[in-house]
């Protein structure tokens, strides 16, 4: 998987802000104390709206539910108002390469924002999904992300209704107005 450069830093005494009961160790001398944990996972819910955000992380893989091939993209959202714990908040964006798929997948390349233009060329051309996921050439991407409140599971979650270009770069899209 890639992964844009990983800012953990480690806090006194071996422990990092948000792993309390967790020495950071590698191998054979991690402890972990679960005595004061609760079973109940709660992540903290980001409000709808559209928020501007970084493409952290990318990994090729196949869906659990259909075994489609696809991208799972990892967004960090960037306005400092959102942090949680001292961290941004991330969002999880699946894209399909399959018949349904693909025009979400090429909405994406047209609308994310790289430095370096890698996306536009991905539209012009064939390429591996997974050289582009494991190669990381797309980490640092930006966009807007569009974020709705569902429930999964009974809980509310996150998602991800659409992506749209960044709100720096004075241009909507590859395809016109988003």
């Amino acid at each position: 998987m890639a992964r844009a450069q990983n800012q953990f830093e480690e806090g006194e005494g071996g422990f990092d802000d948000d792993s309390e009961g967790v020495h950071m160790e590698d191998g054979d001398g991690m402890t972990v104390d679960l005595s004061g944990t609760d079973e109940n996972i709660t992540y903290p819910i980001t409000p709808r709206g559209v928020y501007e955000a970084e493409l952290m992380e990318m990994e090729f893989g196949q869906s659990q539910r259909s075994g489609n091939n696809m991208w799972t993209c990892i967004w960090e959202l960037t306005d400092p108002n959102l942090a949680h714990n001292g961290k941004q908040p991330r969002q999880w964006l699946h894209l399909t390469f399959n018949d349904g798929g693909l025009p979400r997948v090429k909405r994406f390349l047209a609308r994310i924002k790289c430095d370096d233009d890698k996306n536009l060329e991905l539209l012009k051309t064939k390429f591996s999904p997974l050289a582009v996921a494991d190669e990381g050439q797309l980490l640092g991407a930006r966009a807007r992300l569009r974020i709705d409140i569902r429930r999964y599971e009974g809980q509310n979650r996150n998602n991800v209704r659409d992506v749209l270009p960044p709100g720096d770069t004075g241009s909507t899209s590859a395809f016109g107005a988003a």
